[in-house]
């Protein structure tokens, strides 16, 4: 008994330490995919407004420094094609999560899985190896129990991530709302017509709200490539599912 009582804190620090550590490689590769598609929009803004083309060093240089992420994120991507399916429902539901949360790359989904495969097989692998190698304190039962937990918890923490990102990137939007839509007013009262409106907009929320203005672009963007109105306003109340925003379109 003395044993046990002054082992578990060193038990618990041990995973603390390997669930921190997993997290934060998950979330650091979740925000280089980000970094590449705001720099693909940024690429796209400049080349198609008129300014003389993309700036150099600006959004080529953040894909070489992507470049060596490449290797690692196609090796998840591959896991994660092992578990899910895009004719699978869950993949629908998770793709529009990740739009809903600000994802626009087209594995997201396939890293998004092959993370919740990794972090489960890690942790599950960890306590095993605590188990073995240094404490012998569990009973197989307890052991099989402690680790099927551990699974479990490295398998759900990347949703439970992504639920709370697409919780306060939808309050970030409807707090910007009010403002957009005072700006909008402005514009339209000055003679612009409403793409145009809602495109320059889209630039000065660049500063202030940056999700709501990523929005407004490729509802730009969208229109640019031919589809109606209505459709690009259908994906925009889609990919923010905000309440007052799709009352409004």
């Amino acid at each position: 008994m003395p044993t046990t009582i002054v082992n578990i804190p060193v038990i618990v620090s041990g995973f603390t330490f390997l669930a921190i550590l997993c997290l934060w490689w998950g979330v650091s590769l979740y925000l280089r995919q980000q970094s590449k598609s705001r720099a693909f929009k940024e690429k796209v803004h400049w080349g198609s407004g008129g300014a003389g083309g993309v700036v150099a060093g600006g959004p080529a240089s953040l894909t070489n420094k992507d470049a060596a992420a490449q290797p690692i994120l196609g090796y998840i991507s591959r896991l994660g094609k092992l578990v899910a399916s895009e004719q699978s429902t869950d993949y629908s539901r998770m793709k529009i999560n990740f739009l809903r949360a600000g994802f626009h790359q087209l594995n997201a989904v396939f890293i998004f899985w092959g993370i919740k495969c990794l972090l489960a097989i890690s942790l599950a692998a960890g306590f095993i190896l605590f188990r073995v190698t240094v404490f012998n304190i569990f009973d197989p039962t307890m052991s099989m129990a402690l680790c099927l937990l551990s699974a479990m918890v490295g398998f759900y923490l990347p949703d439970l991530i992504l639920n709370i990102r697409i919780a306060r990137r939808k309050d970030r939007i409807s707090k910007g709302l009010p403002d957009a839509l005072d700006l909008l007013v402005v514009c339209v009262e000055s003679g612009m017509g409403l793409d145009a409106a809602i495109n320059r907009v889209s630039e000065e929320l660049r500063l202030s709200n940056r999700d709501f203005s990523d929005e407004l672009k490729l509802y730009n963007l969208e229109l640019r490539a031919g589809k109606s109105r209505q459709a690009a306003l259908k994906n925009l109340t889609l990919r923010t599912d905000v309440e007052d925003l799709n009352s409004l379109a």
